[in-house]
């Protein structure tokens, strides 16, 4: 009976080693992971934040947008040069009605007209740009 008890306390000092030397062994795994998954998180926060950085740009960008381009001062402007030149080009035909002549026609009038036109083709362009803009900031800030 002895003997069975210096073995019985053996062998339980020897279960009891071996559970610590287990408890330690699974600590050391457990702390590895923890370290592991740290820093994949801490690589996944870098790539999330790196991946912000151009949309902030944008952001910052998006500031700076004109959101209301006015022509309104370029077609009054264009609308007073075509009445100008109407104006012009009935005082020389009153003058010749009042003549009774056919007056030559001054060189302005010419250039007048031809500039007209060739502004008329870039309020069109304008107002073509203006509404794709709008169509633009329409689609980025909706």
């Amino acid at each position: 009976m002895q003997i069975e008890k210096k073995v019985f306390s053996k062998l339980f000092k020897e279960k009891t080693n071996l559970s610590k030397k287990v408890d330690l062994a699974l600590g050391d795994n457990l702390q590895a992971e923890i370290e592991n998954v740290k820093s994949i998180y801490q690589d996944l926060n870098k790539e999330i934040d790196d991946s912000f950085y151009p949309i902030r740009q944008i952001e910052k960008l998006m500031q700076e947008v004109n959101a209301d381009i006015d022509i309104t001062k370029f077609i009054s402007a264009l609308q007073n040069l075509e009445e100008a030149y109407n104006i012009e080009t009935d005082k020389l035909r009153q003058a010749e009605n009042d003549l009774g002549i056919t007056i030559p026609r001054p060189a302005i009038l010419d250039e007048a007209i031809n500039e007209i036109s060739t502004l008329q083709g870039f309020e069109e362009q304008v107002r073509a740009d203006v509404n794709e803009y709008n169509g633009y900031l329409k689609m980025l800030f909706s």
